[in-house]
C-alpha cells in the first residue's frame, strides 16, 4: 500500500470515529505526525470526493466531510486486494466461489465483516 493510501485510510478512520470533520480539524488532527498544508488536506478531499469514498455538507459555517462508504467494505476491498496481490488474480476467495468451498468463503466474509478487526 503506498502512502498515500495510508493517508486516505487514516483520514477514513478519522472521519468514522468523530462522524464528519472540516478541513481545519483534519489539518489539527494530522498536524502532529504529518503537518500537511490546508491546501494539500482540501485536495485530498477533493480526490476522496471526486472517487465517492465522501461527501462534504454544510454544517453552521464550515464544510464538514462525511465518509460514504463502511469499514466493512473498505475492510473487503483491502483483503480482496491482498489476496490478489499474494494469489494472482484467480484468489483463494475467486477459486472457492468456483469449486463451492463453502468454509473459505465463510472465513473470508467473517474477516470482512467481523468489527473489531483492525488493519495491521
Amino acid at each position: 500500500m503506498s502512502l498515500l493510501e495510508d493517508l486516505h485510510l487514516d483520514i477514513l478512520n478519522y472521519l468514522w470515529d468523530v462522524d464528519g470533520a472540516s478541513i481545519n480539524q483534519l489539518c489539527e488532527w494530522l498536524e502532529p505526525t504529518r503537518n500537511l498544508s490546508t491546501a494539500y488536506v482540501t485536495g485530498l478531499m477533493k480526490q476522496l470526493e471526486e472517487t465517492e469514498q465522501i461527501k462534504r455538507e454544510k454544517r453552521s459555517k464550515a464544510w464538514v466531510y462525511i465518509p460514504l462508504l463502511s469499514r466493512s467494505k473498505i475492510r473487503a476491498a483491502k483483503v480482496s486486494l491482498l489476496l490478489s496481490s499474494v494469489f494472482g488474480s484467480l484468489s483463494p476467495v475467486h477459486q472457492a466461489a468456483d469449486n463451492s468451498d463453502r468454509s473459505l468463503l465463510d472465513a473470508y466474509r467473517h474477516a470482512c465483516d467481523f468489527e473489531d478487526w483492525q488493519d495491521a
